[in-house]
């Protein structure tokens, strides 16, 4: 989990907004500005944006003086990215969002529940890798915290145990598949033969079109069976390549965001040995 510091000021408990993005609206363009300049543009899907109330990582305990700072959050894939409010506004109004948050949580086998110990519709995100404690988040009502969680949990799926699972699951299907065909065709086989027989040992006309009919009957129920299990199979294959591409996604847009703040690291380093520099000459 990683997080700027906060200096955010303290905010009734009820001004709080949401934002729930349609169908039509879920492709946006993602833009970065850096000394004026744009540098990024990239077509990306937001799943869910909205204002949560969010206190100071680390916070242990929550009661009167607990500071809860409004902030603009953003569901991308399975990260919750957060801005200050002031983000929202210039969100809506471009349709783009900043890819320098100020804090990036990913989302990717954490547990989401609800948390209303403090007297707040909350919820509180969960991991065994979170070293300063949990993140709890404020809603402005428990309805709009349950669409919160709801989304939140869906976008924990997304990860590299899932994928592997998947990809073990359309191995199965494939050796089912073939177990299947296998013995379609040893059935078929063995009709056939019992047909060859009856046609020389009864040379009944009738008797042989009953039996190809039967015939037919079972090859059309052995291929119903055929189908359906390559239809599962191409549906768990789409699956898997949607959840791959996901993951692949998630892995250039975190490293294009790894190298965008170092290299926002480097010019404050830059500018500071610059200053001090001109502070020495004077």
């Amino acid at each position: 989990m990683s997080a700027n510091n906060e200096n955010g000021h303290e905010v009734e408990d009820n001004v709080v907004e949401k934002k729930s993005i349609s169908s039509e609206e879920r492709s946006v363009r993602t833009q970065s500005i850096v000394g004026g300049e744009d540098t990024v543009d990239i077509d990306a899907n937001v799943q869910y944006a909205g204002i949560l109330k969010k206190p100071p990582f680390g916070t242990r305990s929550y009661g009167m003086l607990t500071r809860w700072t409004e902030r603009f959050c953003v569901v991308k894939e399975s990260f919750l990215l957060y801005y200050d409010k002031s983000e929202k506004k210039a969100y809506e109004t471009k349709k783009m969002f900043n890819i320098h948050p100020k804090g990036v949580i990913p989302l990717a086998g954490c547990s989401i529940e609800n948390f209303d110990d403090i007297g707040k519709p909350c919820l509180k995100i969960t991991h065994a890798s979170f070293k300063t404690g949990n993140l709890v988040l404020a809603a402005r009502n428990p309805e709009e915290r349950d669409n919160w969680v709801n989304v939140l949990r869906e976008c924990s799926k997304v990860t590299w145990n899932n994928a592997q699972l998947g990809a073990a699951q359309i191995k199965l299907l494939e050796e089912n598949t073939a177990k299947i065909n296998k013995e379609k065709t040893d059935y078929i086989e063995k009709l056939q033969a019992e047909a060859e027989l009856r046609k020389h040992e009864e040379g009944k006309k009738e008797e042989l079109e009953i039996l190809a009919k039967q015939l037919e009957e079972e090859k059309s129920k052995m291929e119903d069976i055929a189908n359906k299990f390559k239809e599962e199979k191409e549906m768990t294959h789409q699956e898997l390549l949607d959840a791959m591409s996901a993951m692949k996604s998630l892995d250039e847009e975190r490293a294009k965001m790894d190298n965008e703040r170092e290299e926002l690291q480097q010019n404050l380093k830059k500018m500071k040995k610059e200053k001090s520099t001109d502070w020495t000459l004077r």
